[in-house]
């Protein structure tokens, strides 16, 4: 019997769930026996970044070189092993599997999705963020509450503190749960349909995403647009007193942790199925 490629969505879940009980048992994929689940994890990794880059690529045009395969895996590696979710102090590693009630595959790679996204986002911002060279006496504006001149040169003195940048970073995050959970549960089918269409990548007027959804495109896109409505309408009756950039920051770590929720709601319901081959397909043939 001609086996079946790991590369392929086809590959049977269960063999898919001994390779990730696997690397987690180990810690480290090159330990891992199994060849092909070496080489499906591989792809698994290779096919996230692919999805990152293309979306970074049509959002602002940039062209970008992602790493090989092995690379894209130590990234993963190095950061699910070393770093640790701050609320429970759980290696991301473990809170890939700790999370879920039950272990499915789709519960998994749910959840590595997530950390392959957000590691992809930080490779090409340190590989490719454009650096701006500014004179030190530029003006920037006033000090607050006075009108003595603030320059670039006053600012330098101080650095960075990283740790406060996380602190601020999370806290986003633990308001932006919050905002996801009251606006996703106040979300129709439809609504739901949208924004994880949108998430994957695929044009609402896709022929997969109209069939789930039963109705026309153009209805989708509205319901996209009450979305978003909504999701601002509850941040802004939540946050009334932070500022406008505050408050953007606010929306789009929500509108992430919605879509999220909306991944996890397709993958349960067989009707969105094919919603998920086609994004597939899509990385995979460009």
């Amino acid at each position: 019997m001609k086996s079946r490629s790991p590369d392929n969505d086809t590959w049977p879940d269960a063999q898919k769930i001994d390779a990730w009980l696997e690397w987690k048992k180990k810690c480290a994929l090159a330990l891992c026996t199994d060849p092909q689940a070496r080489a499906y994890l591989l792809a698994f990794g290779s096919r996230r970044f692919q999805t990152c880059k293309n979306r970074i690529e049509n959002y602002d045009g940039a062209s970008i070189t992602i790493p090989v395969p092995e690379d894209c895996w130590h990234l993963f590696e190095s950061h699910a092993i070393t770093k640790k979710r701050q609320e429970d102090a759980k290696r991301y590693k473990d809170w890939i599997f700790d999370r879920l009630e039950k272990v499915n595959v789709y519960g998994i790679e749910s959840g590595a999705y997530g950390l392959f996204r957000d590691i992809a986002r930080d490779y090409v911002h340190n590989e490719y963020h454009e650096r701006r060279v500014d004179s030190l006496e530029a003006h920037l504006g006033n000090h607050q509450d006075s009108d003595t001149p603030l320059s670039l040169e006053d600012l330098v003195p101080g650095t960075v503190n990283s740790a406060c940048a996380e602190a601020i970073n999370n806290e986003y995050r633990d308001n932006a749960e919050d905002v996801a959970e009251r606006c996703f549960k106040n979300l129709d089918d439809r609504e739901k349909t949208a924004v994880l269409a949108s998430w994957l990548g695929l044009s609402l007027a896709h022929k997969v995403v109209v069939k789930a959804a039963q109705c026309q495109h153009t209805m989708l896109y509205r319901a996209k647009d009450a979305v978003c409505r909504k999701m601002k309408d509850e941040i802004s009756s939540l946050y009334q007193d932070e500022d406008p950039q505050s408050l953007k920051c606010l929306y789009l770590f929500s509108l992430h942790a919605l879509s999220e929720r909306s991944v996890t709601w397709g993958r349960k319901d067989s009707r969105y199925h094919a919603v998920f081959v086609a994004a597939e397909e899509e990385v995979c043939h460009g």
